[in-house]
């Protein structure tokens, strides 16, 4: 049983005010990809999904703000453009299955990227 303790004269009144906070607590990074090195593979689902299946992702190429991701769909692979911070608030990331070394991973990573994307971080200076 819980005892109650009926405030005297005598109890100094508390410095602060409780207060009630709602919600979980937030991710310590919760733009999660931003932090990954390029060519490494991941698997993450989306935040809304209520299935067992996940999406494998390799992270290709890093720009000042976007970000490349190559899925491999039907035995295909396909490079999608993306909003690191929308893909974040939209995905959760699951495992990471492969960080690639150091001395394998060059600007890309390792992984070649198609010719037109290649011009246009030459002519907007993109290189990191």
């Amino acid at each position: 049983m819980t005892k109650i303790i009926k405030p005297t004269p005598q109890m100094e009144p508390l410095p602060w005010t409780p207060k009630v906070i709602t919600g979980g607590s937030t991710p310590d990074n919760p733009i999660w990809l931003q932090n990954m090195k390029p060519g490494t593979m991941f698997l993450c689902r989306p935040k809304d999904s209520r299935d067992h299946n996940l999406l494998e992702f390799t992270l290709l190429f890093k720009w000042k703000k976007g970000m490349k991701l190559v899925i491999t769909l039907n035995d295909q692979e396909v490079r999608v453009p993306i909003d690191p911070v929308r893909f974040c608030a939209t995905h959760e990331w699951y495992e990471t299955i492969y960080i690639p070394e150091d001395n394998e991973n060059d600007r890309d990573g390792g992984l070649e990227d198609d010719a037109a994307t290649e011009e246009l971080h030459k002519l907007h200076g993109d290189q990191e």
